[in-house]
């Protein structure tokens, strides 16, 4: 299965978000990938999407590092949301909440009808 990304910018963000499983074949220069995407002038906070991504290898982050810690985009605050339980995990013991804020998903409620 092929890994989509999409780039949208919506005022002072910038939405990196991806469909797909970013495994070790995906990963190879995603950075170059994203930034190739992105416009000229990269606004004050990047937002990176991982809702419709079921999996996340270990070169899958490291290539998130690169994105991250690449010239445009080191400037600006970065967050990352979307993430599953696991990948959660794996990015706290990989150290990356240092890199990117964590944006937890809200919980989704069930209503009973009266």
């Amino acid at each position: 299965m092929d890994l989509n990304v999409s780039v949208t910018e919506s005022g002072d963000t910038l939405a990196v978000s991806f469909t797909g499983p970013l495994d070790e074949t995906q990963a190879i220069a995603l950075s170059d990938r994203i930034l190739n995407l992105c416009p000229a002038e990269i606004p004050a906070r990047v937002e990176v999407d991982l809702s419709n991504c079921p999996q996340v290898c270990n070169q899958g982050f490291g290539a998130l590092v690169s994105f991250r810690l690449s010239p445009e985009i080191a400037k600006c605050s970065a967050s990352i949301k979307g993430l599953n339980g696991a990948m959660e995990q794996r990015l706290k013991i990989l150290k990356l909440d240092r890199l990117f804020d964590i944006q937890k998903q809200e919980a989704k409620t069930k209503s009973a009808a009266n």
